[in-house]
């Protein structure tokens, strides 16, 4: 059992929050009955480390399942859709990202996510598929998954721009 992305992820988190050992500890033993970490099994790092995340506000994080770098949460229902289509889950991802942008284009903030979508995500020689998308069903379910993946990135960077300038106002 290797615990030492969850380790890491944990005293980062722990930082991040400025949790004082106390806290830390008590924090511990009301989520897993332990108070010191090196008694953890691998199960109560996850439920630790999920906990940290939900409470640094990490969207999408359920208990026992952290986001962590080369672990997916596990999926409950079927696998990515066979026609490369952008899965139900990246675009409920989308919509909840799209949300928190306050848009400024004239025709409201679907067609602002589309415009964006069409300028962006797309890279240099997709443009077929952008056209045919765009002439299509124009859905955000209709997305190829890797444009999919780059309109999240692209969100998700404009989120964080707006909440810094949300900040300094």
């Amino acid at each position: 059992m290797n615990v030492n992305r969850y380790r890491r992820a944990y005293r980062a988190m722990v930082a991040k929050l400025g949790i004082s050992d106390d806290a830390r500890r008590d924090l511990n033993e009301a989520l897993t009955g332990h108070r010191s970490s090196k008694e953890f099994t691998e199960t109560n790092w996850r439920v630790v480390v999920s906990e940290l995340q939900r409470l640094t506000g990490r969207r999408g994080v359920r208990v026992g399942q952290p986001h962590l770098r080369g672990e997916r949460p596990r999926r409950r229902d079927l696998p990515y859709p066979l026609d490369a289509a952008a899965s139900p889950e990246q675009a409920a991802y989308m919509r909840d990202l799209a949300r928190q942008i306050a848009w400024r284009h004239p025709d409201g903030s679907a067609a602002g996510l589309r415009e964006l979508i069409c300028q962006r995500a797309f890279v240099k020689g997709e443009e077929a598929l952008r056209d045919q998308w765009r002439r299509g069903c124009g859905t955000l379910e209709g997305l190829p998954r890797e444009v999919a993946s780059r309109a999240i990135r692209i969100l998700h960077r404009m989120v964080a721009c707006q909440e810094r300038a949300d900040a300094a106002v």
